[in-house]
């Protein structure tokens, strides 16, 4: 989900974005509101999106500009067209309650005026600028109907030396899920992250996905990085 990254004009539906409570006690499903973020001054606009690859992109709903932050009303329903089968050839280990289930992820990236490209990111206090990288992270996943996963896929990224992640050297990525729900509709998911630098141009980044609660994390302007896996 930390990989999951020609904008189109769509129409879509728009939840109520009612204070809907959720396991995450401080943190509104549908709507999301944050103010006073650290280097907001440069931000001239923020794009709201799904992706369904690195190349296709859609965006979902405007984002308001205010108080040094932004308002986001996530839209209650999304097409089919723009979702991803849960099920596929990088889940295999992962135990999939409804094999049909396809699912989405949140982007939300900046526009600044300083030509700099930012992602809005929700993480802990590990944070580590300039590195950008948090043992803890919120994503934000749309399911379209109610699925649970759980079990471990380990995969190794394609290209040794040079990858497809554009860093110097090989990645093997762990990815755990621990007895993960998700509602239909948006859900919150923690993501937690390690990394073990097994030589010079071999690492392994461990990732665990699981319901557990993220109250702890804020909102942060993060300067784009290709190595922030």
């Amino acid at each position: 989900m930390a990989a999951i990254a020609a904008c189109l004009a769509v129409t879509v539906i728009f939840a109520s974005c009612t204070n809907n409570s959720d396991v995450f006690s401080n943190i509104d499903v549908n709507f999301i509101k944050a103010d006073n973020i650290e280097g907001f001054e440069n931000v001239a606009r923020i794009e709201a999106f799904v992706a369904e690859t690195q190349w296709s992109k859609h965006i979902i709903a405007e984002v308001s500009l205010k108080n040094n932050g932004f308002e986001l009303c996530l839209p209650s329903m999304l097409t089919v067209d723009w979702l991803i089968p849960v099920v596929n050839e990088n889940m295999k280990g992962v135990s999939v309650s409804e094999p049909s289930a396809k699912w989405s992820f949140l982007s939300l990236e900046v526009e600044s005026t300083n030509k700099s490209l930012y992602h809005i990111l929700l993480l802990d206090n590990s944070y580590n600028q300039p590195n950008g990288i948090a043992t803890k992270e919120v994503v934000y996943v749309y399911a379209d109907r109610p699925v649970k996963l759980s079990g471990n896929v380990t995969r190794k990224d394609q290209q040794p030396g040079y990858s497809s992640l554009r860093l110097p050297y090989e990645t093997e990525i762990s990815s755990t899920y621990e007895n993960l729900i998700l509602s239909s509709g948006w859900n919150i998911v923690c993501m937690e992250r390690s990394f073990e630098y097994i030589r010079e141009d071999f690492r392994r980044v461990y990732y665990t996905y699981s319901n557990k609660n993220t109250s702890e994390c804020k909102w942060r302007l993060i300067v784009h990085k290709i190595d922030t896996y």
